[in-house]
């Protein structure tokens, strides 16, 4: 579900790894536009939660040891469409980040970044951004721009850029320094891809567009 910052982020955490769970449950009581609503560390638990009650963004860590997240990210990302799914792993690689693309998960972080990183991270989800947040990203630029080239969209050539950007996780404000354009011109560019490819979000416009091969 996308959240203004007037509104409320509902979060849960799957994870089990206590000492992370601790500090970020404390960072998190801090900001007053989160709501933590639960902290779970299996993958059974999580479903059953999310099939209950759809937080606005679910935190869930790929190795749990009662099965893989990403299956289970999978899953809540087809029964629960509105809830953004930011995976976290101990650290990145072509692998993980092909299939956290492919499942349409809200991006990736890695657990050695800072908590006010994950913080900003879990916000730019909410929002229907997409997200990788970790130590080795200038390695993998090159990687991840290989999922762009959306020609096959009916896309003009700014709005293969907008979608390129909206792939790196960047905000409406960055996109619009970045490409030398109002943000309001943003805004009507990112309008358009959405009425093109009929998506309802942004995440949702770079997930169908790699899934279609739209980007590769």
């Amino acid at each position: 579900m996308s959240s203004s910052p007037s509104e409320m982020i509902s979060l849960m955490v799957v994870d089990d790894h206590p000492s992370f769970v601790g500090n970020l449950r404390s960072r998190i009581e801090t900001e007053n536009d989160f709501q933590l609503t639960h902290v779970v560390d299996s993958v059974f638990e999580a479903v059953e939660l999310v099939r209950r009650e759809p937080p606005d963004v679910v935190l869930m860590n790929i190795h749990l040891a009662d099965g893989d997240g990403l299956e289970a990210a999978k899953y809540l990302i087809r029964c629960a469409y509105e809830t953004s799914v930011l995976m976290m792993a101990e650290r990145a690689t072509n692998e993980v980040l092909t299939h956290v693309l492919e499942e349409g998960c809200a991006g990736l972080i890695t657990r050695d970044v800072p908590l006010e990183v994950v913080i900003a991270a879990l916000r730019d989800a909410a929002s229907g951004n997409l997200v990788f947040k970790f130590r080795e990203l200038p390695a993998y630029v090159s990687f991840l721009q290989n999922f762009v080239d959306a020609g096959s969209a009916g896309l003009t050539s700014r709005e293969r850029e907008v979608l390129e950007c909206l792939l790196r996780g960047e905000s409406t404000s960055a996109i619009s320094e970045e490409l030398f354009i109002s943000t309001s011109t943003v805004r009507n560019h990112v309008n358009s891809i959405l009425t093109k490819m009929g998506a309802h979000s942004k995440l949702e416009a770079v997930t169908m567009a790699q899934r279609e091969r739209l980007i590769t």
